[in-house]
């Protein structure tokens, strides 16, 4: 999440759009890129808090190989292969990684995740200025879904810490199936022609294909619709009561028919009701074009840098899905917990989308008075065809066929030579189906800043304060998600949001660095309720120390913590209680702060690294939001995980 906004769903891997919400393996990481705020010509495509790109390893010309292995208490048991070298002659090299993993979650021993990954690459130095770097990965994983959890009832509001309700443990399965999970396979293609014509302009033209197959089989709970368990008169929800009107035959009176509270237990502790969804098939292709061009010169009074091209993307996605039936759940009985399923033979969700997306764009930059002052301009023409279709229901197909202009300014000021000042303004537009209806999501942020350099600029400091807006941001429907299909999959609101955030990042000493981040921001609803996941504060740091000479030259130690402010639990299931009373959120997760800290020794050709995460070992509180229930996003904090991970180089 960056600056209030999620961006799990909208990074980008060598600059390519990602299919699919999974973790990218490490192993295939060189570094991670991060552009704050809505960008016409980065992320035209991307949320308005900002993008992460992933840029991947490559073959290299210098053999370099080496094999990890990782253990630890669980989400560890790792081995890695990364072998590069020149191969023929000096104008080939290749890259191969591979990687496999097999460990056990946090709450069980039956809860696994286990994960393979294969991916080759070559290199072709057709020139000293010209090269074709082929890619390929394959990636295939399973992971345990997450143990059952429900907030207890007497959580109703702000203030009052949220625990799970009887029956539910912090760590275990809390009768969630071993069974219910994750599975899928990837595949992804690339290709990359770079050039340098001359000193002045470059080249590149690059492709990829990526197919994404899901199969995979869940439970979820399906406690009870929240929509008529708030208060009319104040909208506080209210999980073991349903209100209705004394007579329902009657208009509302304040006296002669006010609306009453029936009791009605959100769930029973002995029969948690349960469904399975079973994946029956669940594809996602994607092919991307991307040819940019830039050109750098200088006059007497310039420097001048232009960045030009365009992007094709065409997807196409099919998900198809039926609902099982299972046993409700005893939590006083687990041990003889009937975890098989009857799977129907209808299907619930049929839909089919595709999207054909063209991007064509310019980007000029301007540099003077000797780099003093820094003018930025860009422009880019958005066009986009989604459809969107879902068999299972008689709606007829919804196509979004437009265009949108997005653009990028910014002016940056050098006051000193370790000290500027910047203003920017940009746009974005993404192309979004949500609620099977295909429609734009547009964004625009305003950003003031410093930058600011010491220690010989070896230590960089930002400070910077942002204002962003965004229409049609979507929020999940946990009612539809678990089981009610007459629900919107989703919520869609307008959010606002600003704040200021302060980034470090270098070396204080040669041995001794820092970089850290703290955020503090204000994002609310067209109603002024706080946003769910979204805290108003959020921090992060690591100190690292190296010594570089002595006898304990190889070594490094670090710390650090990362901290989440309060932020709301969950999203309202309606907007206004039948008396016109806008609802409120029903749980708040408390601020809290995980500290980290670990070392590394290299020795010769072989490095030993032990990470140590949730030093304190606080667990158990409830962590994550979303909804009062699992799937949507709640769940327990880990406890200590000691990881101790070595390398060998050959």
């Amino acid at each position: 999440m960056i600056r209030g906004f999620e961006s799990a769903f909208s990074r980008t891997v060598d600059n390519f759009g990602d299919i699919g919400a999974h973790n990218y393996d490490e192993s295939l990481i060189e570094r991670i890129e991060v552009s704050k705020g809505p960008n016409a010509i980065l992320s035209p495509g991307g949320p308005p808090g900002g993008t992460i790109n992933i840029v991947t390893k490559s073959p290299q010309f210098i053999p370099k190989h080496s094999l990890t292995a990782l253990i630890g208490n669980f989400d560890a048991q790792k081995v890695t292969l990364d072998t590069t070298a020149p191969f023929g002659s000096d104008h080939f090299a290749y890259r191969l990684i591979a990687a496999y993993q097999d460990t056990e979650r946090y709450w069980a021993s039956s809860a696994k995740l286990r994960s393979k990954l294969i991916a080759p690459q070559f290199t072709w130095r057709v020139s000293p200025t010209s090269e074709l770097v082929a890619r390929y990965d394959y990636l295939e994983t399973s992971v345990f879904r997450e143990p059952a959890l429900i907030i207890d009832s007497s959580v109703t509001r702000r203030g009052q810490e949220p625990i799970l309700g009887p029956g539910f443990r912090p760590k275990g399965l809390n009768g969630t199936p071993p069974w219910s999970g994750l599975a899928f396979q990837k595949h992804s293609l690339s290709l990359s022609f770079s050039t340098s014509f001359n000193q002045y302009l470059v080249m590149r033209l690059a492709g990829r294909v990526q197919r994404f197959d899901e199969y995979s089989d869940q439970a979820f709970l399906f406690p009870p619709g929240m929509a008529a368990r708030y208060n009319p008169y104040t909208g506080i929800a209210t999980p073991d009561e349903v209100w209705g009107l004394a007579n329902p035959n009657a208009d509302y009176d304040e006296v002669l028919n006010p609306y009453i509270a029936t009791s009605s237990p959100y769930y029973d502790p002995s029969a948690v009701p349960i469904r399975g969804e079973r994946i029956i098939k669940a594809q996602v292709e994607n092919y991307a074009v991307q040819n940019d061009w830039a050109l750098s010169f200088e006059t007497p009074l310039a420097r001048l840098q232009t960045v030009t091209g365009f992007a094709y993307v065409y997807g196409e996605l099919v998900d198809q899905r039926v609902n099982g039936a299972l046993a409700p759940i005893n939590l006083f009985d687990l041990a003889n917990q009937d975890s098989s399923v009857a799977w129907d033979t209808v299907l619930f969700r049929d839909v089919k989308n595709e999207n054909t997306n063209w991007q064509v764009y310019l980007n000029q930059r301007v540099t003077f008075w000797e780099d003093r002052f820094a003018l930025s301009g860009g422009y880019l023409r958005y066009n986009t065809e989604t459809k969107s279709l879902d068999k299972a229901t008689s709606n007829p197909q919804d196509v979004l066929d437009e265009s949108k202009d997005m653009y990028l300014a910014s002016l940056l000021v050098r006051v000193t030579p370790a000290a500027s000042i910047y203003y920017s303004y940009s746009t974005n537009a993404q192309p979004a189906v949500v609620n099977f209806t295909p429609l734009w999501r547009e964004g625009k942020q305003h950003e003031w800043g410093a930058k600011l350099e010491f220690f010989n600029r070896r230590l960089a400091v930002n400070l910077a304060y942002f204002e962003i807006n965004q229409t049609n941001v979507s929020t999940p429907n946990i009612e539809y998600y678990a089981g009610d299909l007459s629900q919107p999959p989703s919520f869609l609101s307008d959010f606002g949001n600003h704040g200021t955030e302060v980034e470090i990042n270098g070396a204080i000493t040669r041995n001794l660095s820092v970089m850290g981040s703290f955020t503090r921001l204000r994002m609310r609803d067209s109603l002024g309720r706080h946003v769910r996941s979204v805290s108003d504060q959020l921090g992060a740091a690591l100190v690292n120390y190296r010594f570089n000479e002595g006898l304990l030259k190889g070594l490094s130690l670090y710390t650090g913590f990362s901290y989440v402010g309060e932020r709301a639990g969950d999203t309202p299931s309606v907007d206004f209680t039948p008396l016109g009373v806008a609802t409120q959120n029903s749980f708040f997760v408390p601020s809290h702060t995980t500290w980290n800290a670990g070392g590394a020794y290299t020795w010769s050709r072989y490095q030993l690294r032990l990470m140590v995460d949730n030093l304190t070992d606080d667990k158990g509180y409830v962590k994550g939001s979303g909804g009062r229930f699992s799937q949507s996003g709640i769940e327990t904090a880990t406890g200590r995980n000691v990881r101790l991970q070595t390398t060998m180089k050959f």
